[in-house]
């Protein structure tokens, strides 16, 4: 009689409520408390599935696998994976709802390697066969991971190489058991291009016979984001043609605006790049859904200052019906990386007046800005060992502090920010405790020391450094390499030449460049680096 009534409610929440209603009243059956569950996921009410779950649990119906299954898939979905794997471990036996809802439920909340590790589990341990909704969800987890990361350098492309070779396994196993569905295949393209290999995604994409919205986005971020700005705008160009009937979206029009602000970024040449995204934002205007989506709007903030244009950054943030801290962030940004240091830092202010809370980039945009106003201000001698920038560095001082109150002192792209504001200041000490105490380090780290001590005149500790660098097993790159000659060029400017034939040559600093030109020569970046 309940599922008879069920075509006249309106949605999950009206069905709920009946059927949670019907639970006091009578003995529930398998397919109500299987109803209720289903609701309760629909709707993400997870207090209503706990009342389902002990009506279960007094009937005797929590043990029953499809009852069991169906556990694992709300309280995974609604966010609270603890409760799911818990049910998960109780059970005497699994099927393949149960494993695939608990390895998407680690996806979704952001515990990539414990859904990979229990998909592994599943191919081990259980005689349940991986559906294609088993395969959806562990390359999910796969993609979430290799977002985390942080690629390496292989033949000339910056690829996610640990990840890469997981999702190729799991790709593998998929075409092995027939699974490579439509699904299966949108987010195999997301996943490589996540993991930096264009190559691979293409390959899906081309193969499929269709595509909608969800998987031309996929391909152009993957373009977008690695470096690759013309693909993703002749896609983008090609979308707009009407594949298929498929338009664009916001998340397609955020693709587009990331192309041409890398454009700026690589070119130089910031007018194209600022008329590109002109003509695009007019196209996005014709779209109510993407006037007032925050993602396209914050994404418009990064592109117009990362072109320079600042007014037009503003003009967009000011007409936001609301700002996220990535709004205020990339405003922040755009003022200083455009020499409005004073700007940057007045709008950080403002933004800890706010009820938003400054995450490590608003720190690095700050950092930033303090940086800038170093580079402007005149050096100030203060004993006989010490030259600095006494106005920058006080006001990095403070926000450092503000920082470590944060409990962000320690994010590397903040540290790494930090070093460079030291050593702008002229404060090599402060730079070398803030890099003494990382806990991680990148190149930038490596490098940004090394160059405040070539520039400061100690080239034989820039080099130094440059070997520990090397020990530690830190790619080296372009910047690395242009910090270690500039500390061969401050050698050689205090060593005595000798004659050498009709020449006077300074022979220690020539061998350790030309020790460190022939380590260069074997890195492809360097080779074409200007």
């Amino acid at each position: 009689m309940l599922q008879r009534k069920f075509k006249s409610f309106r949605g999950p929440a009206d069905i709920l409520k009946a059927i949670v209603q019907s639970l006091h009243r009578v003995k529930p059956s398998v397919p109500v408390l299987l109803s209720a569950l289903k609701a309760s996921t629909s709707s993400s009410d997870i207090e209503n599935g706990r009342r389902v779950h002990a009506d279960a649990v007094k009937y005797g119906k929590d043990s029953d696998i499809f009852v069991a299954s169906s556990l694992v898939n709300m309280y995974a979905k609604c966010g609270n994976v603890a409760e799911a794997r818990e049910i998960f471990d109780a059970m005497e036996s699994r099927n393949a709802v149960s494993w695939t809802s608990l390895i998407l439920g680690y996806a979704d909340n952001g515990e990539y390697e414990t859904g990979l590790e229990l998909f592994r589990r599943m191919q081990h341990e259980s005689s349940q066969q991986a559906d294609a909704q088993t395969f959806v969800a562990a390359l999910k987890a796969c993609t979430g991971s290799a977002a985390k990361k942080k690629p390496l350098e292989v033949g000339g492309r910056r690829v996610k190489l640990g990840t890469l070779e997981q999702g190729m396994a799991i790709h593998s196993q998929a075409s092995r058991s027939g699974c490579e569905d439509v699904f299966v295949s949108s987010i195999l393209v997301d996943m490589y291009a996540n993991c930096g290999s264009m190559l691979d995604a293409r390959l899906i994409f081309d193969r499929m016979p269709s595509h909608d919205v969800v998987v031309w986005n996929a391909l152009l971020l993957g373009y977008a984001e690695n470096g690759e700005p013309q693909v993703t705008l002749e896609l983008f160009t090609r979308l707009r043609g009407g594949d298929r009937g498929c338009g664009p979206n916001a998340r397609t029009f955020v693709a587009a605006f990331q192309a041409c602000g890398s454009i700026a970024d690589q070119s130089g040449d910031k007018m194209v790049a600022l008329e590109e995204g002109m003509g695009l934002h007019s196209q996005a205007a014709r779209f109510q859904h993407c006037v007032t989506d925050i993602f396209v709007n914050n994404t418009l903030v990064d592109l117009y200052a990362r072109c320079g244009s600042l007014l037009d950054s503003r003009r967009v943030f000011d007409r936001m019906r609301c700002h996220n801290v990535v709004s205020w962030n990339a405003l922040m940004l755009g003022h200083a990386d455009n020499g409005e240091e004073e700007l940057a830092l007045d709008l950080f202010e403002r933004l800890r007046e706010q009820s938003l809370a400054p995450d490590s980039r608003s720190f690095v945009a700050a950092l930033r800005a303090c940086s800038g106003l170093a580079e402007k201000e005149s050096s100030r001698q203060v004993d006989t060992n010490s030259i600095i920038k006494a106005e920058a560095l006080e006001r990095g001082t403070r926000v450092h502090g503000e920082a470590r109150d944060a409990g962000l002192d320690t994010d590397i792209y903040v540290t790494n920010a930090l070093l460079d504001v030291y050593a702008k200041c002229g404060s090599l000490g402060d730079a070398r405790r803030v890099f003494d105490a990382m806990q991680q380090r990148d190149a930038v780290s490596w490098t940004v020391l090394m160059l405040a001590y070539a520039e400061n005149g100690d080239g034989h500790l820039a080099l130094e450094l440059h070997e520990q660098m090397q020990r530690q097993g830190c790619v080296r790159d372009a910047r690395s390499f242009v910090a270690a000659l500039k500390a061969c060029a401050s050698i050689a400017e205090k060593e005595q030449g000798q004659g050498v034939g009709n020449r006077l040559v300074k022979v220690k600093s020539l061998e350790l460049g030309m020790a460190l030109h022939s380590q260069a020569a074997g890195v492809s970046s360097c080779n074409s680096d200007v």
